[in-house]
C-alpha cells in the first residue's frame, strides 16, 4: 500500500475556512442539546441533564479538539452510525471491529462503543485530540476503545475491518477513501463525512474509482455524508 501522510487544508483554502467557522459557530453558539439520529442527544460536559430509557447520551468538551459533534458533518455520521449499529444483533456487534480515522473528539468511537461495538480503535494525527478523546470514553463509560496518535496510512496493508468511520475534509478524504477502501472487509460498511457541495462531484467519483458499489447519502444544509461498500470481491 502506498505510505501517504495525512496533512491540514491550508488555512487559506476556502472550503476550510467555511468548514472551521462553522465549527467554530456551533461550538459557540447555545448549549442546548442537540439531536443526532433517532435517539443520541449530543450535550456539553458539564450538563445536568441524565440519560432517559431508549436515548443515548453523549457528554462531549472541545477544548483540545475539532468539534464536540454539533456540527451538521459529525451529526450526519452519527446518524449513519446509528443506523447501522442499531440493525445488527449484539453479538454481531461484539465480533466488530471498527477503525476510526481522524477520531477528533473521539464522538463516532465513543457511540460505537455505547452501542455494543467491543473492539474499537481510533486513530489522529493530533496528540492533544488523542488525549482529550480518552478522557471524552472515559466520561462516557467506554475506557475499552484504543485511541491511538498515528496516521491511518501506517496500518498494515490487509482489509481487516467490519466498519470504518472518518469525519473529515475533501483535502484528507482524497486519500482517506482509497485507504478505507483497501481497510474495509468486503461489503462491510464505510462512514464518510465532511463533504460540502463544491466537493460534491469529486467525492462521488472518488468513490466509485475506489471500488464502492454502494453510495447511500444523507444531507444537511450543504453538507454530504455517505454510507459506502466495497464490491464483494
Amino acid at each position: 500500500m502506498k505510505q501517504i501522510r495525512f496533512t491540514m487544508p491550508d488555512e487559506d483554502d476556502p472550503l476550510y475556512r467555511a468548514y472551521r467557522n462553522s465549527v467554530w459557530d456551533s461550538d459557540a453558539s447555545d448549549r442546548e442539546p442537540v439531536q443526532a439520529g433517532e435517539n443520541i442527544l449530543i450535550l456539553p460536559m458539564d450538563s445536568r441533564m441524565r440519560e432517559d430509557e431508549g436515548r443515548i447520551f453523549l457528554y462531549m468538551d472541545s477544548r483540545y479538539a475539532f468539534g464536540d459533534g454539533r456540527h451538521p458533518t459529525t451529526v450526519l455520521c452519527l446518524a449513519l452510525l446509528e443506523e447501522y449499529l442499531a440493525s445488527l444483533p449484539s453479538d454481531e456487534k461484539k465480533n466488530l471491529s471498527m477503525l476510526d480515522i481522524g477520531t477528533g473528539t473521539g464522538v463516532l468511537a465513543i457511540l460505537a462503543a455505547r452501542m455494543g461495538v467491543d473492539e474499537i480503535l481510533a486513530l489522529d494525527i493530533d496528540p492533544d485530540s488523542v488525549i482529550n478523546a480518552a478522557e471524552m470514553a472515559l466520561i462516557n463509560g467506554t475506557p475499552g476503545i484504543e485511541f491511538r496518535e498515528m496516521d491511518a496510512a501506517l496500518l498494515p496493508p490487509a482489509s481487516a475491518y467490519g466498519l470504518v468511520t472518518a469525519n473529515l475534509l475533501p483535502p484528507i478524504l482524497r486519500t482517506v477513501i482509497p485507504l478505507a477502501a483497501e481497510l474495509a472487509l468486503p461489503g462491510a460498511p464505510v462512514i464518510v463525512s465532511g463533504i460540502g457541495d463544491t466537493s460534491r462531484v469529486e467525492m462521488e467519483a472518488l468513490m466509485r474509482d475506489s471500488g464502492f458499489s454502494e453510495m447511500r447519502c444523507i444531507t444537511s444544509g450543504w453538507w454530504h455524508a455517505y454510507l459506502l461498500r466495497k464490491m464483494q470481491e
